[in-house]
């Protein structure tokens, strides 16, 4: 039986179908109480129906929930404690890594030749303009 309180409960986390219980409870205890004056019997065990399939779905969720808490409890493997540092022990490490590197010499590249730099040309002058002052070519008076 899916109706509009049922539909898709199962997708809900536990606040929402806390919620939707509460407000389907609040509908039933309104439907019940007001509209029961003019209906007598008969809307009553319309209530009682829909809210017994609603909490036969609230008590699978529940239970769904409580599973899922069980699994969450559950230990699990502790992590491996952790490494004290030992400044002796990495010092002896450091050390010995550095004899290692000593005694075995690194092969030494053959060095890269270098090439000849290409020939540069001269920096072009451009002729003088017409009218241009031109340094003079004696030297002048010294300061």
């Amino acid at each position: 039986m899916a109706d509009k309180w049922t539909h898709g409960l199962r997708d809900l986390d536990a606040r929402q179908t806390r919620q939707r219980l509460a407000a389907l409870m609040d509908e039933c205890r309104f439907a019940a109480d007001g509209l029961e004056h003019f209906q007598r019997q008969g809307l009553r065990e319309q209530v009682a129906a829909t809210e017994l399939a609603l909490l036969r779905v609230a008590k699978s969720e529940i239970e769904r929930l409580a599973e899922k808490l069980v699994e969450y409890r559950t230990p699990f493997e502790p992590a491996p404690p952790p490494k004290i540092y030992d400044p002796y022990a990495a010092a002896r490490e450091r050390a010995a890594a550095k004899a290692a590197a000593e005694a075995a010499p690194a092969p030494q590249p053959e060095p890269v030749p270098v090439p000849e730099p290409a020939p540069v040309a001269p920096r072009p002058v451009l002729p003088p303009r017409p009218g241009m002052k031109l340094p003079r070519l004696n030297p002048g008076r010294p300061a």
